[in-house]
């Protein structure tokens, strides 16, 4: 027989005096103490008798085999999926059965009739499923199924908590009702192949409607509540393999459907942004980025060199700083970075090598090159990850410095002009901090070049004009940057130092030269200012500009010059180079007087028309005769003074060409509303024919320094192999500049024939050092 305590169930707490509710005192009719009578008198003596009211009557004792039988009837009820009869016992009453049950040794047969009961659910539910509708109304189904037999097994845990707790937790560690439902219907329902095949095809065609509609779908709860099943089973895996398969092979499709590579990256932009948000609503954290990187590597799989080729330099063009941000952020991701890098290099080398081509603008090669560059720095800041990505700034450098190449020696040249009219220009209102960060971003492109001596010739030249016609806007800046190019760039340019100092070592010098003047002869003007220059650290030949036949009084003021100067250093000799003189006349029109500075060639001109009044005529063969310079430097002078911005010439007739049987008036109609009137000449800036001139000195400093050089390495090894004395010609001159390999052939051959080397007559890859 079972004891009825067995089967009482009492409660573990209870409202009885919390409920009660408050009455008043009445003392009179309350029934006496123990030790007061109903008089009022105390006694100790009396029977008290209770009676409880309200008890059921005792049940009759059931039998273990009745209750067995009742338990496992309730237990397929629970299980049982069409309607059913009423179990027998409630939950409370089973959960007491349960008890009774394990507590007499009953629990095994609870437990089989338990299991055989969860398999015939799992067959069930497996056929079920097996009819019913497929598609994606499957996930449904299944949800609802899934939804269903958890709230059962949770029931049953609740339910047999005796059998999970105290049967089939003793007797296999770690078992539990729980885990027993979720391996049977893991056994018989989630991974049947019947089941499998619907879970799938029902994924493929959820995802393909997404997909291809772009509308989220009415069934993405369903989804993710399936979802939810399969992580509780540990079937999700599987699940999100398939998922990633068929999101990779959808996206590995796009490719072809889109010609243009812009609209491709517009599409992969969307496909990416859609496949986060549906992975956020649908899948689990864990599967956010697997998700992302299938649809980006079905879009991007061996095609990254081509969309990166065919969008970077339109985007950099367009300044899309975002796109690009996105685009390197997609290949990034898919572990493609290369090829954007190269594609970046290879848009900005495109547009260096157009812009240094472009003979037609060389003159504003460098105004061009500057935005350039700081659109690609800007590039590289904001969309390619800063300075922690080297990859792209070194990208870049490539790009300008491949560029160059397309036309060698011009962007030297054009940088070191640009800088010149920086220098001529000044601040303008800038602040020295803004002056200063220009010429830096111009001074960083020169870094790219290889031909430092193009740039250093051709910036000492424009640095020694500046300095003597007085055309520099600050002598500090100009300091300045001659330190940073010596420090940062080339040691070479040390003898700027050296120009600075001859000036001066002039100043002092015409300082004493008018003090000693103003002593011999208190009337003597000073109107002469000379400055003494050294031609081994000045950019100019020592024949240039002595030609000039001078006016008879300022030939005599530099012969004065020369004879003070004769006293002072009688070992020296001066030779005087005109063609950097400037000079100031005062000059008469109808409009008033005017101060004309312009140069010594200029005003040797002007002086002619001096003598013999306003209405003196001149021919170009009379006043060519009369200087006596080169026909480039008169017809050029003259070009100035009669079809220029300021004419205080007139040329008959009248045309921008001066011919040799053109004649010239002075100009009585000029007006200007200044009284001291600038003419611009050709001295001070580079002409055409003095640039060739300075790229035939840069050629021939070449050869001297690539002889000097590979004699210098065949001394010190005696005999080399030709491509050794190649490899350590460019190390030694590449500072410099960086020889092709045709000028250093060629100048081994000019060695041999020279007899400073030779050939073995057997290898003639062999040469000998010949001392």
């Amino acid at each position: 027989m079972t004891a009825i305590s067995t089967l009482l169930t009492l409660p573990s707490s209870s409202r009885a005096f919390s409920a009660v509710a408050p009455t008043v005192r009445d003392e009179s009719t309350n029934s006496p103490t123990m030790s007061r009578g109903p008089t009022g008198r105390s006694s100790s003596s009396g029977l008290v008798k209770l009676e409880i009211s309200g008890l059921h009557p005792p049940r009759p004792p059931i039998s273990n085999t009745e209750l067995l039988r009742q338990a496992r009837q309730s237990i397929t009820v629970l299980f049982a999926y069409d309607t059913t009869p009423p179990a027998p016992l409630t939950r409370e009453r089973l959960y007491a059965a349960t008890r009774a049950l394990v507590t007499s040794g009953d629990g095994n047969l609870l437990s089989d009739h338990l299991t055989v009961t969860l398999e015939k659910a799992s067959s069930q539910m497996r056929e079920r499923l097996a009819n019913s509708a497929s598609g994606t109304d499957f996930f449904g189904i299944l949800a609802t199924e899934l939804d269903s037999i958890e709230c059962r097994i949770n029931d049953a845990s609740g339910s047999l908590a005796y059998l999970d707790r105290l049967y089939i937790a003793e007797k296999t560690q770690g078992a539990s009702i729980k885990k027993i439902a979720h391996s049977t219907l893991k056994r018989f329902v989630l991974e049947r192949p019947e089941v499998a095949q619907q879970l799938e095809t029902a994924l493929a065609k959820w995802l393909e409607a997404e997909h291809t509609s772009g509308v989220v779908q009415a069934i993405r709860p369903s989804v993710s509540a399936v979802i939810r099943h399969l992580q509780v089973h540990g079937l999700y895996d599987l699940f999100e393999k398939f998922y990633v398969q068929r999101t990779r092979e959808f996206h590995g499709t796009l490719f072809a459907q889109y010609p243009d590579m812009m609209e491709f990256l517009g599409a992969c932009i969307d496909r990416s942004d859609k496949e986060i948000e549906r992975a956020h609503a649908v899948l689990p954290e864990r599967s956010w980025k697997v998700a992302q990187l299938a649809a980006e590597g079905g879009l991007l799989d061996g095609h990254v060199k081509e969309l990166a080729e065919g969008v970077v330099g339109k985007l950099l063009d367009a300044k899309d700083l975002a796109k690009l941000g996105a685009l390197r952020a997609l290949c990034v991701r898919v572990d493609a970075e290369p090829p954007l890098v190269n594609a970046f290099r290879d848009a900005a080398e495109a547009r260096v090598k157009t812009i240094v081509k472009d003979i037609a603008k060389a003159e504003e090669m460098v105004d061009r090159l500057l935005p350039l560059k700081e659109t690609c720095d800007l590039i590289i800041k904001e969309s390619f990850g800063g300075r922690e990505n080297r990859e792209y700034g070194h990208a870049l450098s490539d790009a300008f410095a491949s560029g160059y190449l397309a036309r060698r020696r011009a962007p030297a040249e054009m940088l070191a002009k640009y800088v010149d009219r920086l220098m001529r220009k000044g601040q303008a209102g800038a602040s020295d901090a803004e002056f200063a960060e220009k010429l830096d971003r111009v001074l960083v492109l020169y870094r790219y070049t290889d031909d430092k001596d193009v740039f250093r010739a051709f910036y000492q030249r424009a640095l020694a004009r500046r300095l003597l016609l007085g055309r520099s806007a600050s002598d500090d800046f100009e300091k300045r940057v001659i330190q940073k190019l010596k420090a940062e760039y080339d040691p070479e340019f040390a003898s700027g130092d050296q120009m600075f100092k001859d000036l001066g070592l002039s100043r002092d010098l015409m300082a004493e030269y008018h003090g000693q003047l103003e002593r011999r002869d208190p009337d003597a003007t000073r109107r002469l200012t000379a400055m003494i220059l050294q031609q081994s650290v000045w950019p100019f030949t020592s024949r240039s500009g002595t030609e000039l036949v001078l006016q008879p009084d300022l030939h005599e003021e530099l012969a004065r010059f020369e004879r003070f100067y004769g006293e002072k250093h009688k070992s020296r000799r001066l030779e005087w180079n005109h063609s950097l003189g400037s000079a100031e006349l005062t000059a008469r029109f109808d409009a008033g007087v005017k101060t004309l500075t312009v140069s010594l060639y200029q005003a040797s001109v002007l002086l002619l028309f001096a003598d013999s009044g306003p209405s003196k005529r001149l021919g170009y063969a009379e006043i060519a005769a009369a200087l006596r310079i080169t026909d480039d430097d008169m017809r050029r002078t003259l070009q100035s003074l009669a079809c220029g911005k300021k004419r205080v010439l007139k040329k008959h007739p009248e045309g921008r060409d001066v011919n040799d049987g053109d004649f010239f008036t002075v100009n009585e109609s000029f007006k200007d509303p200044h009284p001291r009137v600038h003419i611009n000449s050709i001295q001070a800036k580079e002409t055409p024919e003095e640039s060739r001139k300075t790229q035939d000195a840069i050629e021939g400093d070449r050869k001297h320094l690539l002889d000097a050089a590979i004699v210098r390495i065949m001394k010190a090894n005696q005999k080399l192999m030709y491509e050794e004395i190649k490899t350590q010609t460019i190390t030694a001159v590449s500072k410099h500049f960086f020889p092709d390999v045709a000028s250093i052939k060629q100048r081994v051959d000019s060695l041999v024939e020279s007899e400073y080397m030779r050939r073995d007559e057997e290898d003639r890859n062999l040469f000998y050092y010949i001392a």
